[in-house]
């Protein structure tokens, strides 16, 4: 019952949703479902603002050649530029690894932003 009332919050059909035991093993299972859909040299970015299980996860696919960069936080505020995240994307760059509210800086990060900017990069 409540899987179905989050699907109509989420505008998704039930079988649209995952659950499992925690973020770090469905991060770790998406990466590795995603990574059939990758081939060498295409590019996952990544942030030094996540938890490690946003990261690690994308990190291990560079031992199969996928290149992962890191958007990085401004040192100062802790924020993430999106200029900065614009010199990173590439046609290759395939996924943009990021939190959308940031509980180490306190801030949420604009995600129709960088969804415009990832998908105007192809």
């Amino acid at each position: 019952a409540g899987e179905n009332k989050l699907a109509a919050m989420l505008g998704v059909e039930h079988d649209e949703l995952v659950f499992g035991p925690n973020s770090t093993l469905n991060f770790y299972v998406l990466a590795q479902a995603l990574r059939g859909k990758m081939e060498a040299g295409d590019e996952v970015i990544v942030t030094n603002q996540d938890h490690e299980a946003n990261v690690g996860c994308w990190r291990r696919l560079s031992d199969t050649g996928i290149v992962v960069k890191e958007w990085q936080q401004n040192r100062e505020t802790g924020l993430l530029s999106l200029d900065d995240l614009r010199v990173l994307v590439t046609p290759r760059t395939k996924l943009i690894a990021f939190t959308h509210c940031s509980n180490i800086v306190a801030a949420a990060n604009d995600v129709v932003a960088v969804a415009k900017l990832a998908h105007a990069s192809g």
